[in-house]
């Protein structure tokens, strides 16, 4: 699994939705922390070499987002959509992901550690070196999924 470099810039942003400007959808070097993002539609965005620390999201759609060099960590992203999301060297570290959509993505080299995933929706989806470790994959749909080189280590993967 490849290294995520850190940001070079450490913003604590308490209000992203007053800070988000939809004409430049491009974030990068960012540490977006401790802040609640609520009702917003940012499909399309691309974050690079960002770190989410403590971020709760609420009612958000990710959409044909692009992640790269990315780290969600403690987030709270449950029922997020994620579909046709492409994510390179991306890190979900004890999230909340219950119920997330990933349809119709390209996964390469992302990391699942400690993260709760139950009821998440994860089929029709290209994935690349994909580690989920200790997480909880109940009820999980890995329907129609492509897979290569795959890893579980010590999840749950019941119903």
């Amino acid at each position: 699994m490849s290294e995520i470099t850190k940001p070079s810039i450490d913003i604590e942003i308490e209000n992203f939705n007053q800070n988000f400007d939809p004409a430049h959808p491009y974030i990068r070097a960012t540490h977006i922390k401790n802040c609640e993002i609520k009702n917003l539609d940012i499909d399309g965005i691309e974050f690079e070499n960002t770190i989410f620390s403590h971020v709760t999201f609420k009612d958000v759609s990710f959409e044909k987002i692009f992640l790269r060099d990315v780290q969600f960590n403690s987030c709270d992203l449950s029922l997020a959509n994620f579909n046709q999301t492409t994510m390179q060297r991306v890190e979900f570290n004890n999230c909340q992901l219950t119920g997330i959509t990933m349809a119709d993505g390209r996964l390469q080299n992302v990391l699942f550690n400690q993260c709760n995933l139950r009821l998440a929706g994860l089929g029709y989806t290209m994935k690349k070196y994909v580690h989920f470790i200790e997480c909880l994959l109940n009820e999980v749909d890995f329907y129609h999924s492509k897979w290569s080189n795959i890893f579980f280590e010590k999840c749950e993967l019941t119903g």
